[in-house]
Protein backbone atom coordinates (compact mmCIF):
# COMPACT_ATOMS: atom_id res chain seq x y z
CA UNK A 1 0.00 0.00 0.00
CA UNK A 2 1.44 3.33 -1.05
CA UNK A 3 0.79 6.17 1.35
CA UNK A 4 -0.40 8.42 -1.46
CA UNK A 5 -3.31 6.03 -2.01
CA UNK A 6 -5.11 7.50 1.01
CA UNK A 7 -5.20 10.95 -0.62
CA UNK A 8 -8.11 12.40 -2.60
CA UNK A 9 -8.04 11.52 -6.30
CA UNK A 10 -6.62 14.80 -7.61
CA UNK A 11 -4.02 14.92 -4.85
CA UNK A 12 -2.91 11.40 -5.82
CA UNK A 13 -2.10 12.77 -9.26
CA UNK A 14 -0.05 15.56 -7.70
CA UNK A 15 2.01 13.04 -5.72
CA UNK A 16 2.35 10.73 -8.72
CA UNK A 17 3.64 13.64 -10.81
CA UNK A 18 6.21 14.59 -8.13
CA UNK A 19 7.29 10.98 -7.62
CA UNK A 20 7.84 10.42 -11.33
CA UNK A 21 9.86 13.58 -11.78
CA UNK A 22 11.95 12.71 -8.69
CA UNK A 23 12.62 9.22 -10.03
CA UNK A 24 13.67 10.80 -13.34
CA UNK A 25 16.37 12.94 -11.74
CA UNK A 26 14.16 16.00 -11.03
CA UNK A 27 13.62 16.70 -14.72
CA UNK A 28 11.22 15.18 -17.25
CA UNK A 29 9.82 16.09 -20.64
CA UNK A 30 6.21 17.19 -20.91
CA UNK A 31 5.57 14.47 -23.46
CA UNK A 32 6.93 11.71 -21.21
CA UNK A 33 5.07 12.77 -18.06
CA UNK A 34 1.81 13.13 -19.99
CA UNK A 35 2.24 9.66 -21.50
CA UNK A 36 3.20 7.95 -18.25
CA UNK A 37 0.28 9.49 -16.37
CA UNK A 38 -2.19 9.30 -19.31
CA UNK A 39 -2.93 13.04 -19.10
CA UNK A 40 -4.44 15.29 -21.71
CA UNK A 41 -2.71 18.61 -22.31
CA UNK A 42 -5.37 20.69 -20.45
CA UNK A 43 -5.24 18.31 -17.46
CA UNK A 44 -1.44 18.47 -17.38
CA UNK A 45 -1.50 22.27 -17.46
CA UNK A 46 -4.00 22.39 -14.57
CA UNK A 47 -1.99 19.85 -12.57
CA UNK A 48 1.21 21.86 -12.94
CA UNK A 49 -0.59 25.08 -12.03
CA UNK A 50 -1.96 23.49 -8.84
CA UNK A 51 1.47 22.18 -7.86
CA UNK A 52 3.01 25.60 -8.41
CA UNK A 53 0.25 27.14 -6.26
CA UNK A 54 1.07 24.68 -3.47
CA UNK A 55 4.77 25.48 -3.77
CA UNK A 56 4.07 29.21 -3.45
CA UNK A 57 2.97 28.70 0.16
CA UNK A 58 5.90 26.37 0.96
CA UNK A 59 9.54 27.37 1.36
CA UNK A 60 12.21 25.67 -0.71
CA UNK A 61 10.11 24.28 -3.59
CA UNK A 62 9.91 25.22 -7.25
CA UNK A 63 8.45 23.55 -10.33
CA UNK A 64 9.93 25.22 -13.38
CA UNK A 65 8.30 24.83 -16.81
CA UNK A 66 10.39 25.26 -19.97
CA UNK A 67 9.30 24.79 -23.58
CA UNK A 68 9.60 21.01 -23.56
CA UNK A 69 10.15 19.87 -19.99
CA UNK A 70 9.59 20.39 -16.28
CA UNK A 71 12.29 20.73 -13.65
CA UNK A 72 11.80 20.21 -9.92
CA UNK A 73 13.96 22.20 -7.51
CA UNK A 74 13.78 21.27 -3.81
CA UNK A 75 15.97 22.70 -1.06
CA UNK A 76 18.36 20.26 0.60
CA UNK A 77 16.41 20.38 3.87
CA UNK A 78 13.04 19.63 2.21
CA UNK A 79 11.38 16.58 0.64
CA UNK A 80 8.16 15.73 -1.15
CA UNK A 81 6.98 14.12 2.11
CA UNK A 82 6.12 17.66 3.24
CA UNK A 83 3.92 18.07 0.16
CA UNK A 84 2.19 14.79 1.02
CA UNK A 85 1.53 16.02 4.57
CA UNK A 86 0.12 19.27 3.21
CA UNK A 87 -2.33 17.36 0.98
CA UNK A 88 -3.17 14.90 3.76
CA UNK A 89 -5.22 17.59 5.56
CA UNK A 90 -7.85 17.33 2.82
CA UNK A 91 -7.94 13.51 2.64
CA UNK A 92 -11.37 12.02 3.34
CA UNK A 93 -9.87 8.55 3.77
CA UNK A 94 -7.40 9.79 6.35
CA UNK A 95 -10.17 11.55 8.27
CA UNK A 96 -12.17 8.31 8.32
CA UNK A 97 -9.16 6.39 9.63
CA UNK A 98 -8.52 9.00 12.34
CA UNK A 99 -12.16 8.82 13.42
CA UNK A 100 -11.91 5.03 13.68
CA UNK A 101 -8.70 5.29 15.67
CA UNK A 102 -10.01 7.87 18.11
CA UNK A 103 -13.55 6.58 18.61
CA UNK A 104 -13.51 2.97 17.33
CA UNK A 105 -16.71 3.55 15.32
CA UNK A 106 -18.14 6.27 13.08
CA UNK A 107 -21.54 7.91 13.06
CA UNK A 108 -21.74 8.26 9.28
CA UNK A 109 -24.31 11.05 9.24
CA UNK A 110 -22.42 13.23 11.71
CA UNK A 111 -19.16 12.54 9.88
CA UNK A 112 -20.70 13.55 6.54
CA UNK A 113 -22.19 16.74 7.98
CA UNK A 114 -18.95 17.70 9.74
CA UNK A 115 -16.82 17.14 6.64
CA UNK A 116 -19.36 18.52 4.16
CA UNK A 117 -19.59 15.38 2.03
CA UNK A 118 -22.53 13.32 0.82
CA UNK A 119 -23.38 9.90 2.22
CA UNK A 120 -22.71 8.37 -1.20
CA UNK A 121 -19.22 9.93 -1.25
CA UNK A 122 -18.58 8.57 2.26
CA UNK A 123 -19.48 5.01 1.23
CA UNK A 124 -17.45 5.33 -1.96
CA UNK A 125 -14.43 6.24 0.18
CA UNK A 126 -15.13 3.28 2.48
CA UNK A 127 -15.19 0.95 -0.51
CA UNK A 128 -11.79 2.21 -1.70
CA UNK A 129 -10.37 2.04 1.83
CA UNK A 130 -11.46 -1.56 2.18
CA UNK A 131 -9.64 -2.45 -1.03
CA UNK A 132 -6.46 -1.00 0.49
CA UNK A 133 -7.02 -2.60 3.88
CA UNK A 134 -7.28 -6.08 2.38
CA UNK A 135 -3.47 -6.08 2.31
CA UNK A 136 -3.52 -5.88 6.13
CA UNK A 137 -6.29 -8.49 6.57
CA UNK A 138 -8.55 -5.69 7.83
CA UNK A 139 -11.99 -4.41 6.80
CA UNK A 140 -14.30 -1.55 7.76
CA UNK A 141 -17.69 -3.11 8.40
CA UNK A 142 -20.68 -1.59 10.21
CA UNK A 143 -18.62 1.60 10.53
CA UNK A 144 -15.94 -0.21 12.58
CA UNK A 145 -12.43 -1.40 11.74
CA UNK A 146 -12.44 -5.18 12.10
CA UNK A 147 -9.62 -7.70 12.13
CA UNK A 148 -6.97 -9.16 14.44
CA UNK A 149 -5.97 -6.70 17.17
CA UNK A 150 -2.24 -6.95 16.51
CA UNK A 151 -2.86 -6.28 12.82
CA UNK A 152 -4.93 -3.20 13.67
CA UNK A 153 -2.08 -1.88 15.82
CA UNK A 154 0.41 -2.68 13.05
CA UNK A 155 -1.69 -0.76 10.55
CA UNK A 156 -2.03 2.37 12.70
CA UNK A 157 1.68 2.37 13.61
CA UNK A 158 2.51 2.15 9.88
CA UNK A 159 -0.05 4.82 9.02
CA UNK A 160 1.14 7.35 11.58
CA UNK A 161 4.82 6.65 10.92
CA UNK A 162 4.29 7.55 7.27
CA UNK A 163 1.86 10.41 7.91
CA UNK A 164 3.72 12.38 10.60
CA UNK A 165 6.51 14.92 10.62
CA UNK A 166 9.84 14.09 12.22
CA UNK A 167 9.04 16.59 14.98
CA UNK A 168 5.73 14.83 15.69
CA UNK A 169 7.45 11.45 15.89
CA UNK A 170 10.07 12.91 18.21
CA UNK A 171 7.36 14.34 20.47
CA UNK A 172 5.47 11.05 20.65
CA UNK A 173 8.58 8.97 21.33
CA UNK A 174 9.80 11.31 24.07
CA UNK A 175 6.35 11.09 25.68
CA UNK A 176 5.80 7.33 25.44
CA UNK A 177 9.33 5.87 25.47
CA UNK A 178 11.13 6.82 28.72
CA UNK A 179 14.90 7.14 28.63
CA UNK A 180 15.07 4.47 31.34
CA UNK A 181 13.30 2.06 28.97
CA UNK A 182 16.00 2.58 26.33
CA UNK A 183 18.79 2.23 28.91
CA UNK A 184 17.34 -0.99 30.35
CA UNK A 185 16.95 -2.52 26.89
CA UNK A 186 20.70 -2.14 26.54
CA UNK A 187 21.43 -3.29 30.09
CA UNK A 188 19.20 -6.40 30.18
CA UNK A 189 18.84 -7.36 26.51
CA UNK A 190 21.94 -5.71 24.99
CA UNK A 191 19.69 -3.90 22.51
CA UNK A 192 20.97 -0.62 21.12
CA UNK A 193 18.06 1.03 19.37
CA UNK A 194 18.21 3.47 16.47
CA UNK A 195 16.06 6.56 15.99
CA UNK A 196 13.58 4.86 13.66
CA UNK A 197 12.92 2.06 16.12
CA UNK A 198 12.38 4.56 18.95
CA UNK A 199 9.82 6.39 16.79
CA UNK A 200 8.02 3.13 15.97
CA UNK A 201 8.15 2.13 19.64
CA UNK A 202 6.60 5.45 20.65
CA UNK A 203 3.82 4.96 18.11
CA UNK A 204 3.22 1.40 19.34
CA UNK A 205 2.72 2.55 22.95
CA UNK A 206 0.56 5.44 21.74
CA UNK A 207 -1.67 3.14 19.67
CA UNK A 208 -1.79 0.55 22.47
CA UNK A 209 -3.00 3.15 24.96
CA UNK A 210 -5.73 4.39 22.60
CA UNK A 211 -6.91 0.86 21.82
CA UNK A 212 -7.35 0.12 25.53
CA UNK A 213 -9.03 3.47 26.03
CA UNK A 214 -11.55 2.37 23.42
CA UNK A 215 -11.98 -0.97 25.26
CA UNK A 216 -10.88 -2.96 22.23
CA UNK A 217 -7.33 -3.97 23.05
CA UNK A 218 -7.76 -7.37 24.73
CA UNK A 219 -5.91 -10.16 22.91
CA UNK A 220 -6.00 -13.88 23.73
CA UNK A 221 -2.73 -15.78 23.73
CA UNK A 222 -3.64 -17.75 20.60
CA UNK A 223 -1.73 -18.11 17.36
CA UNK A 224 -4.76 -17.14 15.25
CA UNK A 225 -5.03 -13.89 17.21
CA UNK A 226 -1.34 -12.98 17.06
CA UNK A 227 0.07 -14.33 13.79
CA UNK A 228 -1.23 -12.91 10.51
CA UNK A 229 0.30 -15.82 8.58
CA UNK A 230 -1.65 -19.07 9.02
CA UNK A 231 1.31 -21.32 8.20
CA UNK A 232 1.84 -24.10 10.79
CA UNK A 233 -0.43 -22.88 13.58
CA UNK A 234 0.78 -25.69 15.82
CA UNK A 235 4.39 -24.46 15.92
CA UNK A 236 3.17 -20.89 16.39
CA UNK A 237 1.09 -21.92 19.42
CA UNK A 238 3.96 -23.88 20.97
CA UNK A 239 6.24 -20.88 20.52
CA UNK A 240 3.73 -18.49 22.13
CA UNK A 241 3.17 -20.74 25.12
CA UNK A 242 6.91 -21.18 25.67
CA UNK A 243 7.47 -17.43 25.29
CA UNK A 244 4.81 -16.68 27.92
CA UNK A 245 6.71 -18.89 30.43
CA UNK A 246 10.21 -17.73 29.47
CA UNK A 247 12.70 -15.52 31.27
CA UNK A 248 12.35 -13.13 28.33
CA UNK A 249 9.03 -11.95 29.78
CA UNK A 250 10.53 -11.70 33.26
CA UNK A 251 13.14 -9.29 31.94
CA UNK A 252 10.58 -7.41 29.85
CA UNK A 253 8.38 -6.98 32.94
CA UNK A 254 11.35 -5.64 34.88
CA UNK A 255 12.18 -3.15 32.12
CA UNK A 256 8.57 -1.95 31.98
CA UNK A 257 8.30 -1.63 35.77
CA UNK A 258 11.56 0.31 36.03
CA UNK A 259 10.35 2.63 33.26
CA UNK A 260 7.15 3.63 35.06
CA UNK A 261 4.66 1.38 33.23
CA UNK A 262 3.60 -0.40 36.44
CA UNK A 263 -0.05 0.72 36.20
CA UNK A 264 -0.26 0.57 32.43
CA UNK A 265 -2.12 -2.03 30.37
CA UNK A 266 1.17 -3.19 28.82
CA UNK A 267 1.95 -4.92 32.13
CA UNK A 268 -0.59 -7.65 31.31
CA UNK A 269 1.22 -10.88 30.38
CA UNK A 270 -0.49 -11.15 27.00
CA UNK A 271 0.48 -7.54 26.25
CA UNK A 272 4.10 -8.33 27.08
CA UNK A 273 3.98 -11.22 24.61
CA UNK A 274 2.66 -8.77 21.97
CA UNK A 275 5.48 -6.38 22.83
CA UNK A 276 8.06 -9.11 22.23
CA UNK A 277 6.35 -9.94 18.91
CA UNK A 278 6.64 -6.26 18.01
CA UNK A 279 10.37 -6.47 18.71
CA UNK A 280 10.64 -9.65 16.64
CA UNK A 281 8.91 -8.11 13.61
CA UNK A 282 10.83 -4.80 13.61
CA UNK A 283 14.50 -4.06 13.08
CA UNK A 284 16.67 -2.47 15.72
CA UNK A 285 20.41 -1.93 15.36
CA UNK A 286 21.71 -4.75 17.60
CA UNK A 287 21.95 -7.96 15.62
CA UNK A 288 24.07 -9.41 18.49
CA UNK A 289 21.46 -8.65 21.17
CA UNK A 290 20.74 -11.07 23.99
CA UNK A 291 17.02 -10.92 23.13
CA UNK A 292 17.72 -12.09 19.59
CA UNK A 293 19.81 -15.07 20.75
CA UNK A 294 17.21 -15.99 23.40
CA UNK A 295 14.43 -15.91 20.80
CA UNK A 296 16.49 -18.05 18.43
CA UNK A 297 16.99 -20.61 21.19
CA UNK A 298 13.28 -20.56 22.03
CA UNK A 299 12.22 -21.12 18.42
CA UNK A 300 14.66 -24.03 18.14
CA UNK A 301 13.38 -25.89 21.21
CA UNK A 302 9.72 -25.34 20.27
CA UNK A 303 10.08 -26.36 16.62
CA UNK A 304 8.98 -22.90 15.46
CA UNK A 305 8.60 -23.03 11.67
CA UNK A 306 10.87 -20.02 11.14
CA UNK A 307 13.90 -22.23 11.87
CA UNK A 308 13.18 -24.59 8.97
CA UNK A 309 12.30 -21.75 6.58
CA UNK A 310 15.46 -19.75 7.29
CA UNK A 311 17.54 -22.94 7.29
CA UNK A 312 16.25 -23.94 3.85
CA UNK A 313 17.21 -20.54 2.41
CA UNK A 314 20.70 -20.67 3.93
CA UNK A 315 21.27 -24.16 2.56
CA UNK A 316 19.94 -23.23 -0.89
CA UNK A 317 22.34 -20.26 -0.94
CA UNK A 318 25.25 -22.43 0.26
CA UNK A 319 25.51 -20.04 3.20
CA UNK A 320 25.00 -22.43 6.13
CA UNK A 321 28.41 -21.58 7.54
CA UNK A 322 28.22 -17.84 6.86
CA UNK A 323 30.05 -15.84 9.49
CA UNK A 324 28.10 -12.71 8.63
CA UNK A 325 25.84 -12.64 11.68
CA UNK A 326 24.15 -9.44 10.59
CA UNK A 327 22.87 -11.07 7.39
CA UNK A 328 21.63 -14.09 9.37
CA UNK A 329 19.92 -11.70 11.80
CA UNK A 330 18.16 -9.98 8.89
CA UNK A 331 17.10 -13.36 7.51
CA UNK A 332 15.44 -14.32 10.79
CA UNK A 333 13.82 -10.89 11.07
CA UNK A 334 12.37 -11.10 7.56
CA UNK A 335 10.94 -14.58 8.18
CA UNK A 336 9.53 -13.55 11.56
CA UNK A 337 7.91 -10.46 10.12
CA UNK A 338 6.28 -12.47 7.33
CA UNK A 339 4.87 -14.86 9.92
CA UNK A 340 3.68 -12.23 12.39
CA UNK A 341 2.51 -9.29 10.27
CA UNK A 342 0.82 -8.73 6.95
CA UNK A 343 0.75 -5.53 4.94
CA UNK A 344 3.07 -2.55 4.68
CA UNK A 345 2.73 1.13 3.95
CA UNK A 346 5.43 2.36 1.59
CA UNK A 347 6.59 5.42 -0.26
CA UNK A 348 7.05 5.33 -4.03
CA UNK A 349 10.52 3.80 -4.23
CA UNK A 350 10.08 0.95 -6.68
CA UNK A 351 13.33 1.84 -8.45
CA UNK A 352 15.23 1.32 -5.19
CA UNK A 353 13.20 -1.60 -3.84
CA UNK A 354 13.46 -3.71 -6.99
CA UNK A 355 17.10 -2.88 -7.75
CA UNK A 356 18.14 -6.28 -6.40
CA UNK A 357 16.51 -7.85 -9.48
CA UNK A 358 18.73 -5.85 -11.81
CA UNK A 359 21.82 -6.64 -9.72
CA UNK A 360 21.07 -10.36 -9.81
CA UNK A 361 20.45 -10.27 -13.56
CA UNK A 362 23.76 -8.50 -14.17
CA UNK A 363 25.71 -11.25 -12.41
CA UNK A 364 23.67 -14.08 -14.01
CA UNK A 365 22.13 -15.12 -10.68
CA UNK A 366 18.52 -14.05 -11.22
CA UNK A 367 17.39 -17.44 -12.55
CA UNK A 368 19.15 -19.26 -9.72
CA UNK A 369 17.54 -16.99 -7.13
CA UNK A 370 14.12 -17.59 -8.67
CA UNK A 371 14.75 -21.32 -8.39
CA UNK A 372 15.58 -20.87 -4.70
CA UNK A 373 12.32 -18.98 -4.11
CA UNK A 374 10.36 -21.53 -6.14
CA UNK A 375 11.87 -24.29 -4.00
CA UNK A 376 10.83 -22.48 -0.83
CA UNK A 377 7.31 -22.03 -2.17
CA UNK A 378 7.06 -25.76 -2.84
CA UNK A 379 8.63 -26.75 0.48
CA UNK A 380 6.56 -24.30 2.57
CA UNK A 381 3.45 -23.65 0.43
CA UNK A 382 1.30 -22.16 3.18
CA UNK A 383 4.01 -19.68 4.19
CA UNK A 384 3.69 -17.69 0.95
CA UNK A 385 0.55 -15.75 0.06
CA UNK A 386 1.02 -16.04 -3.69
CA UNK A 387 0.43 -12.34 -4.38
CA UNK A 388 1.98 -8.90 -3.84
CA UNK A 389 1.96 -9.51 -0.07
CA UNK A 390 5.03 -11.72 -0.65
CA UNK A 391 7.03 -8.88 -2.25
CA UNK A 392 8.62 -7.48 0.95
CA UNK A 393 9.86 -10.93 1.96
CA UNK A 394 11.11 -11.87 -1.52
CA UNK A 395 12.81 -8.48 -1.82
CA UNK A 396 14.63 -9.11 1.46
CA UNK A 397 15.62 -12.61 0.31
CA UNK A 398 16.94 -11.20 -2.96
CA UNK A 399 19.13 -8.66 -1.19
CA UNK A 400 20.35 -11.32 1.25
CA UNK A 401 21.17 -13.60 -1.65
CA UNK A 402 23.38 -10.84 -3.05
CA UNK A 403 25.09 -10.44 0.32
CA UNK A 404 25.67 -14.19 0.64
CA UNK A 405 27.29 -14.12 -2.80
CA UNK A 406 29.46 -11.30 -1.54
CA UNK A 407 30.80 -13.62 1.16
CA UNK A 408 32.13 -15.84 -1.59
CA UNK A 409 35.15 -15.20 -3.79
CA UNK A 410 34.43 -12.90 -6.72
CA UNK A 411 34.12 -14.71 -10.04
CA UNK A 412 35.39 -11.88 -12.25
CA UNK A 413 38.73 -10.15 -11.62
CA UNK A 414 39.10 -6.83 -13.43
CA UNK A 415 42.21 -4.73 -13.78
CA UNK A 416 41.86 -0.98 -14.43
CA UNK A 417 44.63 0.57 -16.53
CA UNK A 418 43.98 4.27 -17.01
CA UNK A 419 46.67 6.44 -18.58
CA UNK A 420 46.70 10.24 -18.12
CA UNK A 421 48.16 12.76 -15.72
CA UNK A 422 48.34 11.24 -12.25
CA UNK A 423 45.40 13.14 -10.75
CA UNK A 424 42.99 12.33 -13.57
CA UNK A 425 44.19 8.72 -13.77
CA UNK A 426 43.58 8.27 -10.04
CA UNK A 427 40.15 9.90 -10.27
CA UNK A 428 39.00 7.67 -13.13
CA UNK A 429 40.53 4.52 -11.64
CA UNK A 430 38.68 5.19 -8.37
CA UNK A 431 35.46 5.81 -10.30
CA UNK A 432 35.57 2.45 -12.09
CA UNK A 433 36.61 0.60 -8.93
CA UNK A 434 33.70 2.08 -7.01
CA UNK A 435 31.12 1.36 -9.72
CA UNK A 436 32.26 -2.18 -10.52
CA UNK A 437 32.84 -3.32 -6.94
CA UNK A 438 29.18 -2.67 -6.18
CA UNK A 439 28.58 -6.11 -7.66
CA UNK A 440 29.35 -9.12 -5.50
CA UNK A 441 30.78 -11.20 -8.37
CA UNK A 442 33.35 -8.56 -9.38
CA UNK A 443 36.70 -7.65 -7.89
CA UNK A 444 38.08 -4.54 -9.61
CA UNK A 445 41.48 -3.06 -8.78
CA UNK A 446 44.24 -0.99 -10.38
CA UNK A 447 46.08 -3.06 -12.99
CA UNK A 448 49.21 -4.80 -11.75
CA UNK A 449 51.47 -6.68 -14.17
CA UNK A 450 52.04 -9.39 -11.56
CA UNK A 451 48.38 -10.51 -11.63
CA UNK A 452 46.22 -12.26 -14.19
CA UNK A 453 42.82 -10.66 -14.90
CA UNK A 454 39.69 -11.93 -16.58
CA UNK A 455 39.20 -8.48 -18.05
CA UNK A 456 41.29 -5.33 -18.32
CA UNK A 457 39.53 -2.02 -18.87
CA UNK A 458 41.74 0.70 -20.24
CA UNK A 459 41.88 3.90 -22.23
CA UNK A 460 45.23 2.86 -23.73
CA UNK A 461 45.69 -0.32 -25.74
CA UNK A 462 49.05 -1.86 -25.07
CA UNK A 463 50.49 -5.29 -26.04
CA UNK A 464 51.72 -5.90 -22.49
CA UNK A 465 48.13 -5.91 -21.23
CA UNK A 466 47.20 -8.89 -23.38
CA UNK A 467 49.71 -11.07 -21.56
CA UNK A 468 47.89 -10.60 -18.25
CA UNK A 469 44.25 -10.89 -19.25
CA UNK A 470 41.83 -12.89 -21.37
CA UNK A 471 39.93 -9.82 -22.59
CA UNK A 472 40.40 -6.09 -22.98
CA UNK A 473 37.71 -3.43 -23.00
CA UNK A 474 38.75 -0.11 -24.51
CA UNK A 475 37.01 2.71 -22.64
CA UNK A 476 34.91 5.34 -24.35
CA UNK A 477 36.28 8.47 -22.70
CA UNK A 478 33.10 10.51 -23.17
CA UNK A 479 30.71 8.07 -21.44
CA UNK A 480 32.02 6.60 -18.15
CA UNK A 481 28.60 5.31 -17.02
CA UNK A 482 27.98 3.74 -20.42
CA UNK A 483 31.34 2.00 -20.07
CA UNK A 484 30.21 0.45 -16.81
CA UNK A 485 26.99 -0.70 -18.45
CA UNK A 486 28.87 -2.36 -21.35
CA UNK A 487 31.41 -3.99 -19.03
CA UNK A 488 28.61 -5.55 -16.99
CA UNK A 489 26.95 -6.74 -20.17
CA UNK A 490 30.21 -8.29 -21.37
CA UNK A 491 30.57 -10.22 -18.12
CA UNK A 492 26.98 -11.36 -18.29
CA UNK A 493 27.36 -12.58 -21.89
CA UNK A 494 30.59 -14.39 -21.08
CA UNK A 495 29.12 -16.02 -17.97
Amino acid sequence: MYRRQILNEWDKKIMEFLSLIKQNGNQITKKEIAARMSLTRPTLIKLVADIQAIFERMDGYQLLAANNDYRLAIAANQSIHSVFLDLLRYSRKYKILLELFEHESINSQIFCDTNNISVSTYYAELKELNQLLQEFNLVIRNNQLQGAEFQIRHFFVSLFFNCSTFAELEQLSSRYVPQRFIEDLDLLFRIRVNKRFIHEMGLYFYVLQQRHRNDCGQVPLLAEALFANTYDRSSQQHFLEALSRSRILDKMERILTNSGFAKDSVMQKNEQVLLVLFFMSHHFSSYDSLLFSRLQHLESVTGFSAVAIAGYFKKACHAEDSKNRQILYNLSKSVWRHLILKGAMDIEQDLVFYKYRQDLQVINEWDTFQQVVSGMQQQFPGFFYGDAADDPLIGDLGRMYLYFLGDQEATHKIGIYYVDNQLLAKQMTDFYRQELNKYSNISAQPWDEAYHYDLVVTNYESPELLENSDNIYLLNLSSPLENVKYILQMLKNNG
